[in-house]
């Protein structure tokens, strides 16, 4: 009886080290699947507000870039304090929308309440380049009509800048700026985001769009 006794207890023994190496084989399975499920690094979005009356401002572009994030990241750039700080500050004195308004002889350019600007960059490699997107804000749908009515006619205008490649697109109260000087219009990096921003827009009604190059 006793040699039964022994002989059992050597059976669960050896069950129970079978069981538990097996649970641990399955942990780098588990820990490979936990790490596939982390998110994408979030692209920034940095804020400039002209007008602190405005309480309905609905960010659009943080969604964008949710949607952009498995093939754009953060520009390098934006490791450099003194190089935002330098753009916010020229956002804040409006010295971009002061040209467009001079060019286009349309103080509305002036007018926006609030503008948001991400500066992006393509994960691969190659092409190798910046893109900036940016949203502005107004009080009311006709003045961002009124500025994308000026952009139409760019052809007729003598505008001071050395190179543009821009997609502006209008769509209620907004204006949508996808901006590079590494990038010309048409090339894949720039149309990639029009593409996803329209995608996102034509949900939510009538939309805009004028390429300038």
């Amino acid at each position: 009886m006793k040699r039964i006794y022994i002989t059992l207890f050597s059976i669960l023994t050896f069950c129970s080290c079978k069981s538990a190496n097996n649970k641990n084989k399955l942990i780098p399975e588990q820990l490979a699947v936990q790490s596939d499920s982390v998110s994408e690094t979030p692209i920034k979005v940095f804020n400039v507000l002209f007008d602190s009356i405005q309480t309905d401002a609905v960010e659009q572009l943080a969604l964008l870039n949710e949607s952009l994030s498995g093939l754009y990241k953060d520009a390098d750039a934006i490791a450099d304090e003194a190089y935002i700080t330098r753009r916010l500050n020229n956002y804040k004195a409006k010295r971009f929308a002061g040209t467009l308004a001079q060019d286009f002889d349309n103080s509305d350019f002036t007018k926006a309440t609030r503008l948001n600007v991400s500066f992006l960059t393509k994960k691969e490699e190659n092409p190798k380049g910046n893109i900036k997107v940016e949203e502005w804000f107004f009080k009311e749908e006709n003045i961002a009509k009124s500025c994308f009515q000026s952009l139409q006619n760019y052809r007729e205008r003598e505008i001071h800048f050395k190179f543009i490649s821009w997609i502006w697109v209008q769509q209620n109260n907004k204006l949508f700026l996808i901006f590079s000087t590494d990038f010309v219009v048409d090339s894949e990096p720039m149309q990639t985001i029009k593409q996803h921003l329209i995608g996102m827009l034509k949900k939510q009604g009538e939309y805009h769009l004028v390429e300038m190059d």
